[in-house]
């Protein structure tokens, strides 16, 4: 601060500059910033300050408008809780829960679909890796004159069967692949 103060003049060193000055040993001491800074109250006090309507006595507007605000964030939640007050509805709002603007909408997949998911999420778990491969083997060896696109679409279309009845076969609960 000392060296600094040497080449800049006095009226250059605001509260912005003293605060970076600090900034850095402060982070030296207490780590990263986002664990202890000041910028959340400091919001917080830039609220408080648009609620100072009287010159005079300023905390006690803050006082009575945040008060007020407060009241009536409690009176829209007790008549419809999910209505917060500052915060607009979105409009893609329920689009998870199958509403959307035209009301609720339902989705049920054919049995095609439902096999192809239970496929998707079979190939992406590694618990079934050893009977992915073992049934490509297997396959690879009924039919050796196919290409592999034959193969791989075999392999899609019989896998979730396959699995099943290697799982429900006696001789599978020994191998504890799973």
């Amino acid at each position: 601060m000392c060296l600094l103060e040497a080449y800049f003049p006095s009226s250059f060193f605001d509260i912005s500059i003293h605060l970076i000055i600090h900034l850095v040993k402060e982070i030296k001491y207490l780590g990263l910033m986002f664990l202890h800074h000041m910028y959340p109250y400091e919001i917080f006090m830039s609220t408080l300050n648009k609620y100072a309507k009287s010159r005079v006595h300023p905390e006690g507007s803050m006082a009575q408008c945040y008060s007020s605000e407060e009241v009536v964030d409690w009176c829209l939640s007790y008549i419809d809780p999910t209505n917060l007050i500052g915060i607009s509805k979105s409009h893609h709002e329920g689009r998870l829960a199958r509403k959307g603007f035209l009301g609720e909408k339902q989705i049920i997949p054919d049995a095609d679909d439902f096999e192809r998911a239970k496929f998707l999420v079979l190939q992406h778990t590694k618990g079934v890796e050893p009977y992915i491969t073992e049934h490509n083997k297997e396959l690879r060896q009924l039919y050796p004159h196919r290409s592999e696109f034959r193969v791989v679409w075999t392999h899609m279309n019989e896998h979730n069967n396959w699995f099943r009845d290697k799982l429900s076969s006696p001789s599978s609960c020994t191998d504890n692949k799973l």
